[in-house]
């Protein structure tokens, strides 16, 4: 798959027919366990796609230790045009060891050229899905409060995939055996945790930018009633506006 910005429209495309519109691709990461067994004994990734509508999809997924990790993450952030990959960052030498490569979160360069142009390590064609130097994403920590409740979290993914929200591609096959164990185990599953930190982010992203709207329309037609003269002025408390002191979401 092979992602497209529309820089009018703001929005992705992707190189299959019949697929949607899509806002953005982020990338979750989650460690082994490391007393786990099996498929608990890898890192996992999942790229989660946030559609036109805000329906979720989870895409692709993969494991590997970090080495496989890393040349997997290459190419998919180039193809998928992947900005924003959130992880663990409790584990720092993974994470370090991560940001250490090539290719992922930076270009790396060993000095410069007598005109001060970067003088890169790597050609561009040690990477077949090479798209620019600018074109790198950003390790991101999950925020204590998502990261640390994971039951919340699979709670969430659950109530998205009832109202028709959250969906699985096909390809996601352990994903979609994950999704099916006992809590006790769900809850320690790297991929599971990838996941619900993603559309956990993704759901206070969306909600905040919902608030934003609501009070950029409140302004609006205030200021229009101031503009037109009006005397019906809409009287509202300090409860009645979204995001201020008093609101009922605080």
């Amino acid at each position: 798959m092979i992602a497209t910005y529309d820089e009018d429209k703001g929005l992705y495309t992707l190189d299959v027919p019949g697929t949607p519109r899509w806002k953005e691709f982020v990338g979750g990461l989650a460690w082994a366990n490391p007393s786990g067994q099996g498929s608990f004994s890898w890192h996992w990734y999942v790229v989660i796609g946030q559609q036109e509508d805000d329906a979720y999809m989870a895409i692709i997924e993969g494991k590997g230790n970090l080495t496989v990790i890393d040349a997997e993450l290459t190419p998919l952030k180039d193809n998928l045009l992947i900005r924003r990959i959130y992880t663990d960052f409790s584990r720092y030498e993974d994470v370090r060891a991560l940001k250490s490569g090539d290719g992922l979160v930076e270009y790396r360069s060993k000095g410069r050229d007598a005109l001060g142009r970067k003088l890169y390590i790597h050609t561009p064609e040690t990477w077949p899905t090479f798209r620019s130097r600018e074109t790198t994403a950003t390790l991101l920590p999950v925020p204590d409060h998502i990261r640390l409740d994971v039951v919340a979290g699979l709670d969430r993914m659950g109530k998205l995939a009832t109202d028709g929200r959250f969906s699985i591609h096909a390809d996601c096959v352990e994903l979609d055996r994950a999704r099916r164990l006992p809590l006790r185990e769900a809850i320690t599953h790297p991929l599971l945790q990838a996941v619900v930190w993603v559309l956990g982010i993704l759901e206070k992203k969306r909600a905040r930018e919902g608030k934003e709207e609501q009070l950029k329309e409140v302004y609006k037609n205030l200021a229009k009633g101031k503009r037109t003269g009006s005397r019906k002025w809409y009287h509202l408390g300090v409860r009645d506006v979204p995001g201020r002191v008093g609101h009922g979401d605080y």
